[in-house]
């Protein structure tokens, strides 16, 4: 089994000394597939860690989006005008 970051429910990401994080709560199945991947996964900011009694995941980011994702262009450029 593996870990598919997009079926996590993430929280909101949170701006952190020019990075961002996001925390989700971690089942016992997604916390054994971690394991078995988790040097890496910490290497592309993948992590777990207990906290009051629960374990949660949490993704570090340079942006707000998710690690793959295309970045928003700055400005939609106009579509050309068809002449009819």
């Amino acid at each position: 089994m593996s870990i598919n970051i997009r079926q996590i429910p993430w929280g909101d990401p949170v701006p952190h000394k020019g990075r961002y994080y996001r925390v989700a709560p971690a089942t016992r199945e997604q916390l054994e597939d971690w394991k078995v991947d988790r040097r890496w996964l910490k290497k592309q900011g993948f992590g777990a860690q207990k906290k009051d009694g629960a374990w949660r995941f949490f993704l570090w980011t340079d942006t707000e989006g998710f690690p793959g994702d295309a970045p928003a262009p700055a400005a939609l450029q106009p579509l050309p005008k068809i002449d009819t």
